[in-house]
């Protein structure tokens, strides 16, 4: 288990401009999984992210604070806080809008080993083939959308409410995101996790005891939990709400 601070991480201004402030929370770059990393955005309404843009990675966004508006092949979309945004691999992004200031997490899997080699070169944008066929489009999914499933690591469900938003069966083959509720003073053993993972945490404090030290994540943290190792447990020290992106391998 390790806590990624966003104090620790050293903030990079987008396109230089200091309005947009991006810390790579996790990544492999930071001693992370492979599998994902995580940045934490923070940007000043009013902006504009000039495109087109692809990425030859999976990116999953949510949204905690403020709007970001834009479109993809034409096809506009907007995020609001509580919608998370899955871009596969490929698909392009013609313009990016900040009308109020924004926070949220964008997510990469497989997780990134540098700053900029995950951008496509304009001939890969929306198909990999160029074929005319239909273009990868971003898929937009509100948490309140999703029916509470069971949280597979806890055996105690009481004081969880767990949505599985994007996974395998809803075409994320590389990291199955779900948004995690755990009321205050809830405490429950987990079970060692299948594969990595990352909790961002979005509101509350989260402690994490294993082996019998305990450490505890604030609003955005996040902890990392890796495959395997001991069980361990949880305790809700406030009201948490946690954004989970654990990764798979199909």
């Amino acid at each position: 288990m390790r806590i990624f601070r966003a104090n620790d991480v050293q903030a990079v201004h987008i396109n230089n401009n200091p309005d947009f402030i991006h810390r790579r929370l996790v990544s492999p770059m930071t001693e992370g999984p492979e599998g994902v990393d995580v940045g934490l955005n923070t940007y000043k309404g009013g902006h504009r992210f000039n495109g087109p843009y692809a990425y030859n990675t999976d990116e999953f966004c949510y949204i905690s604070e403020g709007v970001a508006e834009g479109e993809s092949h034409g096809v506009p979309f907007r995020a609001s806080p509580g919608i998370f945004l899955f871009r596969e691999a490929g698909a392009q992004t013609d313009f990016f809008d900040v009308p109020q200031s924004i926070v949220n997490i964008c997510a990469f899997a497989p997780g990134r080993f540098d700053m900029d080699s995950h951008r496509l070169a304009p001939e890969d944008y929306g198909d990999w083939d160029g074929s005319p066929g239909p273009k990868k489009l971003p898929v937009l999914i509100h948490y309140q959308d999703v029916s509470p499933t069971r949280f597979e690591l806890a055996g105690d469900q009481a004081g969880l409410t767990y949505r599985k938003v994007f996974h395998a069966g809803n075409g994320s083959l590389h990291c199955e995101v779900g948004h995690l509720i755990i009321s205050a003073n809830t405490i429950t053993d987990i079970t060692p996790p299948a594969t990595d993972e990352v909790w961002w945490i979005e509101k509350g404090r989260l402690s994490v005891t294993e082996t019998g030290k305990t450490e505890s994540a604030a609003a955005h943290e996040c902890i990392h939990l890796a495959a395997g190792g001991p069980a361990r447990r949880i305790e809700a020290l406030a009201p948490v709400t946690l954004i989970r992106l654990a990764t798979r391998t199909g």
